[in-house]
């Protein structure tokens, strides 16, 4: 799978429909550096210090969308892992399903995607149109 699917998807980018997947791209910008991006981003971004200098730092412009939203990619293309992207984003939530199990919540306009660790086996719900009860109650039924 290609890293641009991956981050769509795990931005909640990614929309399941009939015979058919649509992949919407997050709109990040390239920047020089992490103190650049971090006039685009609403949160403190951490800088990866392990993994040397970036190939490309990328953050998402105010352009873009809500605040809420908000992105910034470091990728590393020459590491003893081989590529490594690291993705910081705002807007998840963090909130408990079937009482006792985290789950990661993000809601936007975009869609949603609700996405959890149950028996070893990682569970991830997409959807294009749902609001938080929504996802909550489809975590639940699942």
């Amino acid at each position: 799978m290609k890293t641009e699917r991956i981050l769509a998807m795990l931005l909640g980018r990614e929309h399941l429909e009939p015979q058919r997947v649509v992949a919407e791209s997050e709109r990040l910008q390239k920047v020089g550096s992490a103190r650049e991006a971090q006039a685009f981003i609403p949160f403190p971004i951490r800088e990866p210090a392990t993994l040397g200098q970036a190939d490309v730092i990328a953050a998402t412009p105010p352009s873009a969308g809500p605040a809420d939203h908000a992105a910034v990619m470091f990728r590393f293309e020459n590491t003893p892992h081989g590529s490594v992207t690291v993705l910081q984003q705002s807007g998840a939530e963090v909130v408990t399903i079937r009482g006792w199990i985290p789950a990661l919540l993000e809601v936007s306009p975009h869609g949603s995607v609700i996405r959890w660790v149950e028996g070893g086996v990682v569970f991830t719900v997409v959807a294009q149109s749902a609001t938080r009860e929504h996802m909550l109650e489809l975590a639940e039924k699942i």
